[in-house]
């Protein structure tokens, strides 16, 4: 199968403590995300409602644009996603970090910025438990970067 082609999916359980901001989930319903790890519009990063009484997902929101999206996390306080955004995967220039705002249970995202991972097929992405920071490992160039998380007005990033 062509490596564009390739679909790697992430489960991400974001649990119940965010916001409830739709009517349609329960609160107890935890928001879950899964990348779907294409070039151009088809990567994207989808969120869906994970039923826990019955086991069924329900789509809640699409995130496209997000360019082989290998990686993410989200912080500790469940405000921002980071995930890795390639237009080539493994290629010669620098992957970049995707930061973005959640948008309570909605499951919709805004983009803060990108930045540079400062190396080559990054595979790793988390962010510190005070939020600050966001850690990011680089397999091809063995490489790891420490980048700053944006964040409240009068934060850096």
């Amino acid at each position: 199968m062509p490596h564009h082609s390739l679909r790697y999916i992430l489960l991400l359980l974001v649990g119940a403590m965010l916001n409830a901001t739709t009517s349609q989930a329960q609160a107890d319903d935890p928001l879950l995300f899964i990348s779907a790890f294409e070039a151009g519009e088809k990567g994207a990063i989808h969120a869906f409602h994970l039923d826990t009484a019955t086991g069924q997902l329900k789509a809640v929101h699409s995130t496209t644009g997000v360019e082989h999206p290998f990686f993410f996390a989200v912080s500790k306080d469940h405000k921002y996603l980071y995930s890795i955004h390639a237009k080539t995967f493994s290629g010669a220039d620098p992957e970049e970090v995707a930061a973005y705002a959640l948008e309570g249970r909605t499951g919709k995202m805004k983009l803060l910025n990108r930045q540079s991972t400062r190396g080559t097929a990054s595979c790793y992405v988390d962010v510190d438990p005070t939020g600050k920071t966001v850690v990011v490992a680089n397999y091809t160039t063995g490489s790891v970067a420490a980048l700053p998380a944006p964040g409240p007005p009068g934060r850096p990033g």
